[in-house]
């Protein structure tokens, strides 16, 4: 094969992988948000990125599986303390991470311990 064919089917192949990989963003993206959830969701997230944007005002998205299952979605748990806990257990340093609120309910908006569809953070819990 030529070198411009093989450069040409490269080139399609990157498009094509592009292509899919924002298809399955927008599929994922949009966030639920359960009105007065049986059983809360938390999760764990970075303190430097999560709480700035929630003072701010603006939306944070935890995400689902994405990219066909290689993503299992973010850590779900169903208390605060299961989420601390976490972190201890994993040495995680609690000045880096914090634990949140998810728009989610645990028993309906995760599985195997993650988030199973993208769901907002609401709040950080102290």
């Amino acid at each position: 094969m030529k070198l411009w064919k093989k450069v040409a089917f490269i080139g399609l192949l990157l498009i094509v992988i592009a292509v899919l990989c924002g298809v399955e963003i927008m599929r994922k993206a949009q966030p639920t948000l359960r009105e007065n959830p049986a059983k809360p969701l938390y999760t764990i997230g970075e303190r430097d990125t999560y709480s700035p944007a929630l003072a701010e005002g603006k939306k944070v998205v935890k995400f689902g599986p994405m990219f066909f299952g290689l993503y299992p979605g973010g850590l779900a748990f169903a208390a605060p303390h299961e989420a601390r806990a976490y972190l201890t257990d994993n040495n995680w340093d609690p000045q880096r991470w914090s634990v949140y609120r998810l728009s989610g309910d645990f028993e309906r908006d995760s599985e195997n311990g993650h988030v199973s569809r993208a769901l907002l953070v609401l709040e950080e819990i102290n």
